[in-house]
């Protein structure tokens, strides 16, 4: 069997579009929303297959600012808890691109226990929501392919 060759996108952009990154926040309405866009794909010629995926943005916490006199000032709150998330999820269609029957929608984590990648093929995956208002420090997500840390950190600064 040919061997797969896997390539692991995962960023923060401003909108839709995935044209800006986004590396700040400033507490600007225009500023609160972000996009998350994870793409997997197999440039190599053989099939990908029998992984998992897993990025819980419902795991996601934030420092948050103290909205009261004695409040403690390391508090830390669901990132994306205020406003929720919408998760959209696509592949390349090919009979053996396949995402276990995830299909995303509102406040969905990506959660696939078994995954498989045509050659040629791509999964992708993208979050709308917006930053807490109260957000204080970075938003840090990370997923798990395969059950290992293995793509670099999506920050949104704080």
């Amino acid at each position: 069997m040919l061997p797969a060759s896997i390539s692991k996108t995962h960023k923060a952009y401003t909108d839709t579009t995935l044209a800006t990154h986004k590396t700040t926040y400033n507490h600007t309405t225009d500023s609160e929303k972000i996009v998350y866009h994870l793409r997997i794909e197999n440039n190599g010629k053989g099939l990908e297959y029998n992984k998992s995926l897993k990025e819980l943005f419902s795991n996601v916490k934030v420092r948050v600012a103290q909205n009261a006199a004695g409040e403690s000032d390391s508090q830390t709150l669901p990132a994306f808890g205020q406003y929720g998330w919408t998760v959209t999820a696509t592949t390349s269609g090919e009979a053996t691109t396949l995402i276990d029957g995830y299909t995303g929608g509102p406040n969905a984590d990506i959660d696939i226990s078994t995954l498989s990648i045509a050659p040629g093929g791509w999964i992708d995956f993208v979050m709308e929501s917006q930053i807490r208002q109260d957000a204080l420090d970075q938003i840090v997500a990370t997923p798990k392919y395969n059950a290992a840390t293995s793509f670099s950190k999506s920050n949104a600064g704080g």
